[in-house]
């Protein structure tokens, strides 16, 4: 029960942070969002190549891209 109680408030948190999922392109190691460029992690192992679009969080300076 203590892992769903985390994830229940992890969930909480990035609700309530206002974050949103936008659309970005794969720039090297960054993703381009609005015309501004982000270091780039990713959320699971994928393959992302040059000028793919993608799905991602910017939250403080960074993009967690967590699709495509």
């Amino acid at each position: 029960m203590d892992n769903v109680r985390r994830l229940c408030d992890k969930a909480a948190q990035i609700i309530n942070s206002g974050d949103k999922v936008v659309l970005g392109k794969a720039s090297g190691t960054a993703v381009v969002v609005g015309g501004r460029s982000y270091a780039a992690e990713y959320a699971a192992e994928m393959t992302v190549y040059e000028g793919k679009w993608v799905r991602c969080v910017v939250s403080n300076g960074r993009a967690v891209v967590i699709g495509e």
